[in-house]
This record gives structure tokens, sequence and C-alpha cells, in this order.
């Protein structure tokens, strides 16, 4: 028994010490101590250094690093077949409408990708097209560049057939409805310079004030008598009052103020036929108020340093019957017409304004502008001003362009009220008579 425990704890501790002594044969020596004091010999030829310290590449561990990948396109030499470009990762010939030419030319809209040398491509036109404004077209049948060649400008450039016209084989024709009369397609049937066609005819030319219907010439609704010299209204024309002038209707002698009004020749309303011409009685210096007729009529014939206004004789344009009271209590000034030239009127116009002194500044006036011609349009300017000009008030702007009908002269002259708040010194008034 006791042989038998001694014997197994022998085999236990050789077992042991078989196990303990490789690894302690191992074991690296400690590193040398921080105590520089210390007087304890190492064993001679004992390398204190580890086999391994971080970044040490000599280490039969380490591994070396992997030589970069290239990550460059393959180039086009690199293609196999001639000719072949590397385009999005795959060899092929620039010959699309994406890679024209070269990678990523891409092709605008309306043209190809065509071939022009050996293993050479730009873009252009399919064969039959040409290249008009920027996009490839079929002379064929392009109505904008009908019959187009070569550089498709100057005489290449074709014909342009219009709304109306359609391209049919290079040759411009009118479309289904409509045919070519005088260079341009027009519509028979409505047409009144190109009415009433007959075969291998485009018709014939409707009257004066005519209208083509249907395809005929006839007279519209509001001028429906045909005369001679076209379509009138009775009621109203000068030219056929009443009916036409071969059956018996009248031309209204318009150069003595006569009008054809409910199919007769009259004097238009506020005139009165005196001497036989139609008068204004109210503004007539010959017939003012009525027919003077000798002394024998209604009317008086004014002085000539008069005027008539409203039907009767003043002395001055400044009179209280032209101009109300304005002038009452402001000095009126007679003052010659201005010489300023206004180039807004043809010759003649004259331009009165503060700026040129040709209208003094100071206090409220009026004038009578004398020897002027008989214009017919007035003119003022600066923004929320205004002028009263023979009892007439004309607002003013600073662009000067509210063109206004020249109230009546007096005598052929004129009288111009600046108001005291124009009369400021800060800005400037001013005025224009002329004809355009």
């Amino acid at each position: 028994m006791h042989i038998k425990f001694w014997t197994m704890l022998v085999a236990i501790a050789m077992l042991w010490a078989c196990t303990e002594s490789e690894p302690r044969a191992r074991q690296m020596p400690l590193p040398p101590s921080d105590d520089s004091s210390s007087d304890t010999d190492r064993p001679a030829g004992t390398d204190t250094t580890p086999p391994w310290q971080p970044g040490d590449t000599t280490s039969d561990d380490s591994t070396e690093t992997p030589p970069p990948i290239d990550t460059q396109p393959i180039t086009s030499p690199e293609c196999e077949n001639e000719g072949e470009r590397y385009c999005n990762f795959t060899c092929m010939l620039p010959n699309t409408s994406d890679h024209c030419g070269a990678c990523n030319t891409r092709c605008s809209a309306g043209t190809v990708c065509i071939e022009v040398g050996p293993l050479q491509w730009d873009c252009g036109c399919a064969d039959g097209a040409v290249r008009c404004g920027g996009k490839c077209v079929d002379p064929m049948t392009d109505a904008a560049f009908c019959g187009a060649s070569g550089t498709c400008t100057g005489l290449e450039a074709g014909a342009n057939c219009g709304v109306l016209g359609a391209c049919v084989d290079g040759l411009c024709q009118c479309i289904e409805t409509h045919t070519n009369c005088g260079g341009q397609c027009v519509d028979t049937l409505t047409h009144r310079d190109y009415c009433n066609p007959t075969p291998g005819s485009c018709g014939v030319s409707c009257m004066a004030g005519g209208v083509c219907v249907d395809g005929h010439c006839a007279c519209p609704t509001d001028r429906s008598l045909e005369c001679s010299a076209g379509c009138v209204n009775p009621q109203n024309d000068d030219n056929a009052c009443g009916g036409c002038p071969e059956d018996g209707g009248e031309v209204c002698d318009t150069a003595k103020g006569f009008s054809c009004i409910d199919g007769s020749c009259q004097c238009p309303a506020n005139t009165a036929l005196c001497d036989g011409q139609c008068v204004d009685t109210r503004s007539s210096n010959d017939h003012c108020g009525g027919c003077y007729n000798d002394g024998a009529g209604p009317g008086i014939r004014c002085g000539s340093s008069q005027g008539c206004f409203a039907g009767q004789c003043v002395d001055s344009p400044c009179d209280p019957l032209v101009m109300g009271n304005v002038c009452s209590s402001a000095p009126v000034r007679t003052k010659s017409a201005c010489e300023t030239s206004d180039d807004h009127f043809q010759a003649g116009g004259i331009k009165c304004d503060n700026n040129n002194n040709q209208i003094p500044k100071g206090d409220t006036l009026c004038f009578d502008i004398r020897d002027v011609a008989s214009y017919q349009e007035f003119r003022c300017w600066w923004s929320g001003r205004s002028l009263t000009v023979n009892g007439q008030v004309m607002s003013c702007n600073n662009n000067g362009d509210n063109i206004l009908p020249l109230p009546p002269s007096v005598g052929g002259h004129y009288c111009v009220y600046f108001p005291p708040s124009n009369q400021d010194g800060a800005g400037t008034d001013g005025f224009s008579m002329g004809n355009r």
C-alpha cells in the first residue's frame, strides 16, 4: 500500500518537472533596472532586447506593404481594337450619339453621329438632311427651308413657304384650302383681292368697301348700297349722299363745311349757313353770334383788334367772358409770340417758358399772347401743375407729351394764366403751340 502511494507520488513529480522545464528555459531576462547604481551583474552574452518592438520591420513576423492599386482608367491605346476608346468602363468605337468622336461628346438634338474619315466620327446631319438654323432639317418637307442645300445660307437657304404653305418634294405649295395668288397663299372664298376664282384664275378684286363672302363680292351691312364708286351708306357718305351719284345722289361740298346728315348735305350742328358756307358763329369774326349778312342778320362783325368768343366780340382773350375772373385781379401783359422753337412740332411751332425768360416769373399774371399762327395743338409740362388757356385748364406733366387740341383763339391770340402755385421760382412753367 505504501509502496504504491510513493510510486504514484514520484510519477506526478516527474510529470510536473517535465512540463515546467521548457517554459523556464525560454524565459527572457528582465530589462535593466532604472536604478543606475545597481551593480547587479548580467550574464555574459545575454541579449536584453525583446524579440519585437512596435514599428520593428525586421522581425520575422512582419508583413511587407502591398504595392498601390492603379485606379486610373485604361487609356484607349490599351483597348484591343484600333480606334476604340475606353468610355464608361468599356472599350468601344466612339460612333454613338453619346460618345461621338470622343468619350462623353454628345450630339445635340436633331443631329446624329456620322463617320467623317477612317475611324473618325463627328456630329452632323444624316443623309438627305441639311443643317439649317442650328438643326438638321429635311429640305424636301421642311416648310421653313424648303429646297435648302449646302450651307443653307443665301441662295442655298431654300424658301420659306409661310404659315399657309407646305413643302412637297422640295417645292412650296399652298395647303389644300388655299391658292397661290400673287406669290401668296390665299383663301379665295374670303380674300377681297382674290375673290370669285375661275379655273386657271385667282378671281377678281372686290369693289371699294366690299368684302368677299363664300367666293362672291358683296357689300357689308353698314355700307349696303353698291355704286359705281363702291359700297356706300347713303345716310352719311359725303360722296353718295341720299343715293349713288349716277342715280341722283349728292356729293357734299366739304370745302364749304357741308356734311351728309340723314341722307342730305347739311351744315353740321353749331354751324350756320352764312354766305353759302357753314360757319361756326361762336368763333367766326365775320359772323359772330350768327350770320352777319351785311348787317341784315343777327350776327355782328368783330373789329380788327377784336376776337369772337362764345358768340361775342371781345377786345382781349383775357376778357372775363373768356377767362372768367382769374385775370380780374391780375395784371394782363401783352406779349408777342415767343421765338423759342419747339422741335416736338413741325416747323413754325413756338415755345414759351420761364427757363428761357420768355414768360417772366413773379406775381400771378395773365399773358395775352399775340401774333401767333393758326396752330392746332397745345402742350404744357411740369408735373402736378396746370395752365389755363382761353378758358380751358390744361394739365401738365414732366414729359410734356400731353398733346391737347388748342382752344379756339380770340382774334388770333390766346390768354395764358399761370396760377400762383406755379410762380414759386422753384420750377418752371411753360407751354408750346404748333402743328403735327
